[in-house]
């Protein structure tokens, strides 16, 4: 089950890198709209992704509690009462008791800026800024 989940998390990471690339072809060739989440981000767009990042690390939190009081993992709604997702962001959790991973991204920004963490508790931020592959 463990592979599965790592099996997952791989791919789920593999497909938002390929859409934030797609993102920023998408960007060159329409003239669209700076990344929310990069250096110039906006103190409403900050905010969001410190509401983001808090929601990330309570649902850590609540995971590691659930494990240790039952000895296996939760799903969204079974971990009781989480900070709000925030405005824009897409929540998805995924687990299989013995494992889980969740993603938050923000569909308001071009480069869907999004976070990431599993049952080993650290958090990943997919800075779109920075290039995924070299070309």
């Amino acid at each position: 089950m463990k592979r599965i989940a790592c099996a997952i998390f791989v791919f789920l990471g593999v497909a938002v890198a390929i859409h934030v690339l797609r993102a920023q072809d998408l960007r060159a060739l329409t003239g669209a709209g700076a990344c929310l989440h990069d250096a110039d981000t906006t103190t409403p767009n900050r905010a969001r992704r410190d509401q983001a990042i808090a929601l990330a690390r309570a649902i850590n939190g609540a995971q590691a509690e659930a494990a240790r009081r039952t000895g296996r993992y939760q799903t969204l709604p079974q971990l009781g009462n989480m900070p709000p997702t925030p405005p824009g962001f897409d929540l998805r959790l995924y687990s299989d008791g013995d494992g889980y991973l969740f993603s938050l991204k923000d569909s308001r920004d071009p480069c869907r800026f999004g976070i990431f963490s599993d049952q080993y508790g650290t958090l990943y931020q997919l800075s779109p800024t920075r290039p995924l592959i070299a070309s």
